[in-house]
């Protein structure tokens, strides 16, 4: 299983962040008591592993972004209401999946 890891890194570096962001996301949900498949299932609906998906689609422009879907104003919510268990950018797809897995913890 390494070495088809290691190989899509090398030819398929699309393949290798999203294997990245997958194993991240695996790690994040069991630090915070989620199902893992369960976590999984939902950043793959909300944005197949694409860290600069784009959705909700209102009055000419995206609302929605990145891996988890947040809305800006959303993300801002929650990172001011856990500033101090989260600190993170609305672009960083680590920072959606840490924010996405203390929202579901709580």
């Amino acid at each position: 299983m390494f070495e088809l890891l290691v190989s899509l890194c090398l030819f398929d570096k699309i393949s290798c962040r999203q294997q990245q962001l997958v194993s991240y996301a695996t790690k994040i949900a069991e630090v915070y008591e989620i199902d893992p498949q369960k976590f999984l299932t939902l950043l793959s609906c909300e944005s197949r592993f694409n860290e600069n998906a784009k959705g909700d689609f209102r009055s000419g422009e995206y609302m929605a972004y990145g891996i988890a879907q947040w809305w800006r104003s959303s993300f801002n919510f929650y990172s001011q209401k856990y500033r101090g268990q989260f600190k993170g950018k609305y672009e960083d797809p680590f920072a959606q999946i840490d924010l996405t897995a203390l929202v579901i913890s709580d």
